[in-house]
């Protein structure tokens, strides 16, 4: 467990990670939405690793309103699942 500005979170890669919102007045960098799709047996580790590469690309050193997780993508020419893990990307 990690905390910044009084925020818990998870920090992997020098960027912070948690489910909470910024301090007020924090300026977001940018919105992150990450999908990966077609593989199964992917966990919550190596999503946030991907993440940590956009989040520290755009300048940021956290990512706040975190959320992750798995869910079924059926269309026309795909069918499987995805993992996705979305925030704002800030600097703490």
């Amino acid at each position: 467990m990690a905390e910044r500005q009084g925020i818990e979170g998870n920090e992997l890669d020098g960027v912070f990670f948690t489910e909470k919102s910024a301090p007020a007045g924090t300026a977001v960098i940018k919105d992150i939405d990450l999908i990966v799709r077609f593989r199964q047996n992917l966990n919550l580790t190596e999503m946030k690793k991907r993440a940590a590469q956009e989040i520290k690309a755009c300048g940021a050193n956290a990512l706040v309103d975190m959320k992750y997780g798995q869910r079924a993508k059926i269309g026309l020419f795909s069918n499987g699942e995805q993992w996705y893990i979305q925030g704002k990307a800030v600097r703490l």
